[in-house]
């Protein structure tokens, strides 16, 4: 998986942005890690974004991933299976469930792997 991240750098915490500014930091903030994955990756295969904070500003930070193109699985040899919603899956993260506990929030928030 290919992982890029981007931030518009604002000077502004997010409180001090309205609804309309903050859409537009964040659309600006995708682009650029986007623009790092050009060439790299099929977004057909899946991508997504997640957005996250930087620090005591609160200024947004988002980050994309995105699936291993064809021809890079078989240049690699990693070749991606998608487990959601199959019981391999589950079991999965049920084994880690086990050993981590704390991590139960983020599976339940998944949703995927109730």
């Amino acid at each position: 998986m290919w992982h890029a991240s981007g931030n518009t750098r604002m000077r502004y915490p997010k409180h001090l942005l309205g609804a309309h500014q903050q859409a537009i930091q964040d659309e600006e903030s995708i682009a650029i890690a986007r623009a790092a994955l050009s060439g790299v990756g099929d977004a057909s295969l899946g991508e997504w974004t997640q957005r996250g904070s930087l620090g005591p500003t609160g200024a947004h930070v988002w980050h994309v991933r995105r699936r291993l193109s064809a021809e890079e699985q078989e240049r690699t040899g990693l070749h991606v299976i998608d487990m959601r919603n199959t019981e391999q899956g589950r079991a999965r993260v049920r084994a880690l469930l086990l050993t981590h506990p704390q991590l139960k929030r983020i599976a339940v928030k998944i949703g995927e792997w109730a």
